[in-house]
């Protein structure tokens, strides 16, 4: 049983991790339409 848990644990990061990534990206790409939208930097 604690290997079954262990294993679910370590997969479980990499998944998380993706899903993190995934909402950053996505926050960044709409800014950057933002900002070419008003003509202005991203910055």
């Amino acid at each position: 049983m604690s290997e079954f848990i262990l294993g679910s644990y370590i997969l479980v990061w990499p998944a998380l991790t993706l899903l993190v990534l995934w909402v950053i990206c996505r926050a960044v790409w709409k800014d950057i339409k933002a900002a070419k939208k008003e003509k202005r930097g991203l910055v």
